[in-house]
């Protein structure tokens, strides 16, 4: 990873230590990170007087003490952390006044014990508000993938060279390279913009490190100190050439981040880039997917706190330039675990909100999967896929939609396993809370006890019928209705082939009693003879 740090014109003459050239005096340019000073007969001269042989000496003492130790270092595989945490709610900076300036000039503070809590929802494209980050009852848990490393971006050029630079031949390259650029070429009659300056810089680094990887960067490093003189300087910005433009404007028209990295053209102070190359430096080749490096919060959506209508993904490379395009294919898991995943995958058009995040739609974006098993689905997932120029995509990404209300999670091997919390019955697709009644059958129930996929018999007193014909039967309600239908009707003819033979045998009057105690007892027929 390479950081590049930009100061502002508001920082000229207030850095010390590592960015101190920014005051004119070397003398505070070798500030150690402890507040004491390196010093040798080097850092003691005038920054105007040091030349490219006085710059070839290394301080390594100095070096070495802004060095950032183990348990601070954010870039190692497992990071640890010796200080004290400031808690999982999302907290903003705070300005303060300065008590010790007679001024009275403000000042941010972003200390643990200055820090509040976000209390506010902005009206900008966030993964989640804060409102919903704070009701968050769970922690998203660190997934590590192997993922593929090839980057998007285009390095610089480098050249072959497998015996070092000699100081000679590194002066003649940077000159080639730095005259190239248009806009290195206006910035020489800048005033107050020494173009020598770049031109040791780059002389240095390759002699430093046998590279010409840096050029560049001392090219960019003597633009910016162009175009800050330009903004300042009135006469600049007044003066005409043949009654045209400015020399601030064209100054400035003409710089382009990187140059458009010689695949595209500088109009206007953006870079217009060649088809298939995007970035603001035309830096970004579109055929290549952008660097995938998982999802907010692991994947996982809570709809308990936010819609989950769109999938916010995390990487580097993303870019608004040719076709950024989201392949999207809907997969369902059911309380067994079986996963049934749709056959097609449909592409949305992605948004990239900056270089390192891009929101994929998902709503209503695939059609329903079709069921293959019995099993209602109990989680909905989609399997998505980014795409810098609609063709070319990455690494495929799982994102799962869950409530948190009725259902949790593990992580087993690396891998989602979600489960029913308890006290709930999951059935037919929806989620009942333990003791909820059946909307269609009064005397059914959700007892997670007895069943968390079907509802169970309430042994209420009314209900004592049903439940008594479950037990002997183990039928449904259906069933068990049907067969008390047909035996009511199988006795009543029964009944009446009994009186009609009856009749038939002896042909006297009689009275006849019909008596029906319950579903499970005999029926009890008593006759009565009417002497």
């Amino acid at each position: 990873m390479t950081v590049q740090i930009f100061p502002s014109l508001r920082d000229v003459g207030k850095t010390k230590g590592l960015c101190g050239t920014l005051t004119n005096d070397c003398k505070d340019d070798f500030l150690k990170s402890d507040g004491t000073h390196f010093t040798n007969g080097d850092t003691a001269r005038e920054c105007n007087t040091l030349g490219l042989t006085d710059y070839s000496f290394q301080p390594d003492e100095f070096s070495f003490s802004w060095r950032v130790d183990e348990g601070n270092n954010l870039f190692k595989e497992e990071p640890t952390f010796d200080g004290n945490h400031w808690g999982a709610n999302k907290q903003l900076c705070i300005c303060r006044k300065d008590t010790n300036n007679v001024d009275g000039d403000e000042y941010i503070d972003c200390s643990s014990s200055s820090i509040v809590t976000c209390n506010r929802e902005e009206e900008v494209k966030t993964p989640q508000t804060c409102s919903s980050f704070l009701k968050k009852t769970w922690s998203a848990p660190i997934i590590r993938r192997s993922r593929s490393k090839r980057s998007p971006y285009i390095t610089s050029q480098e050249l072959d060279k497998s015996v070092a630079w000699t100081e000679a031949e590194a002066i003649e390259q940077c000159r080639l390279f730095m005259d190239k650029s248009a806009s290195f070429k206006l910035c020489k009659d800048v005033p107050n913009v020494d173009p020598t300056i770049a031109i040791n810089t780059c002389v240095l680094d390759i002699l430093l490190t046998n590279s010409t990887q840096w050029m560049i960067n001392a090219r960019e490093g003597i633009k910016g100190k162009c175009l800050a003189e330009v903004r300042v300087n009135a006469t600049l910005q007044n003066e005409t050439e043949s009654g045209g433009a400015s020399i601030a404007e064209i100054v400035k028209n003409a710089s382009c981040i990187n140059d458009c990295l010689e695949r595209g053209r500088c109009e206007n102070g953006s870079c217009i880039c060649d088809d298939g190359y995007g970035g603001g430096d035309c830096g970004i080749d579109l055929s290549i997917p952008p660097i995938i490096y998982g999802m907010i919060d692991s994947g996982l959506c809570d709809q308990s706190l936010v819609p989950c209508t769109e999938a916010y993904i995390e990487g580097d490379g993303f870019t608004s330039e040719g076709r950024p395009n989201c392949r999207i294919k809907k997969f369902q898991i059911s309380l067994i675990g079986s996963l049934q995943i749709e056959n097609q995958s449909v592409d949305r058009k992605g948004d990239p909100s900056t270089l390192m995040t891009m929101f994929c739609p998902i709503s209503s974006s695939t059609a329903k999967v079709k069921q293959s098993v019995q099993e209602p689905p109990f989680i909905t997932g989609y399997r998505i896929s980014v795409s810098n120029d609609g063709l070319n995509f990455g690494e495929e990404e799982d994102m799962f939609i869950f409530n948190s209300t009725y259902q949790d999670f593990t992580v087993v091997d690396g891998k989602y396993q979600f489960s029913l919390k308890s006290g709930f019955c999951f059935i037919d697709g929806d989620p009942y809370l333990e003791g909820t009644v059946s909307s269609f059958d009064v005397c059914r129930v959700c007892l997670p006890g007895k069943s968390l996929t079907e509802w169970s018999s309430r042994a209420d007193p009314e209900c004592r019928v049903v439940l008594k014909s479950e037990t002997t039967s183990g039928l449904g309600t259906g069933a068990i209705t049907g067969i008390v239908i047909g035996g009511a009707v199988a006795i009543i003819l029964v009944s009446g082939l009994i009186l009609w033979k009856y009749k038939s045998a002896r042909p006297k009057r009689f009275n006849s009693k019909v008596s029906m105690h319950g579903l499970d007892n005999e029926t009890a027929v008593t006759m009565q003879r009417d002497a």
